[in-house]
């Protein structure tokens, strides 16, 4: 599994798994050179959609008062959107998690803002909003099928899923706990695509971390 996490003195990325660069294949006729140049196109503009996307979701949480829950040491905002192409489907989500009031690894109080939606043929599907109040996090290595091999932020709370229709209720939990959110446990940028996008779809998921001092 490949996880990409910008460098910080050079523009290729990096496995955060191994440290080491990932090189891309290069292409060898006219036909793959200028389906490889269509590609590199298309990543740049999902890259920059995302990366605004993913600042302006910062910006507004830092907005937010911090005395709902102490004092932050972390805040993270993540956006990803996955479609099949030709089949109406589609699904995604963008938000802001802030967490505080413990030490750098764990902490007793934090707070989400998450919009998801799904889409389905037919025009089927829905648009919810969740509202988390964090009760504990702590960042630790999740050992589950399917987790990322570093360590991630595990939260318990409740959420308040708007509109209290059944596609959003029955969705996302009231209450959990011990919950993988997948977002890693350090400060940097993240493109985790490779284990967000399912087979048969395109689309990203950008994650971006940051350690208040």
């Amino acid at each position: 599994m490949t996880l990409l996490v910008s460098a910080p003195c050079a523009n290729r990325p990096i496995d955060i798994v191994s440290g080491r660069e990932v090189n891309a294949a290069v292409p060898t006729t006219g036909v793959e050179r200028r389906g490889e140049e269509r590609r590199m196109r298309r990543r740049a503009v999902w890259r920059t959609l995302f990366g605004v996307l993913v600042s302006g979701l910062l910006l507004i949480s830092a907005a937010t008062p911090a005395s709902a829950y102490g004092k932050e040491i972390w805040q993270i905002g993540v956006a990803g959107t996955a479609t099949q192409p030709g089949t109406g489907v589609g699904f995604g989500f963008w938000g802001w998690c802030a967490f505080g009031s413990g030490s750098v690894t764990s902490g007793t109080d934090g707070d989400c803002q998450i919009a998801d939606y799904f889409h389905a043929p037919g025009g089927a599907g829905a648009t919810c909003h969740r509202s988390i109040d964090v009760t504990s996090w702590a960042i630790q290595q999740d050992t589950q099928p399917g987790s990322l091999p570093v360590p991630t932020f595990i939260i318990s709370g409740t959420a308040t899923s708007r509109p209290a229709t059944p596609a959003c209720l029955q969705t996302f939990p009231a209450s959990f706990s011990g919950f993988d959110t997948m977002f890693p446990g350090a400060p940097g940028h993240y493109n985790l695509t490779s284990v967000f996008i399912p087979p048969g779809f395109v689309g990203e998921l950008q994650i971006q971390v940051t350690q208040i001092p």
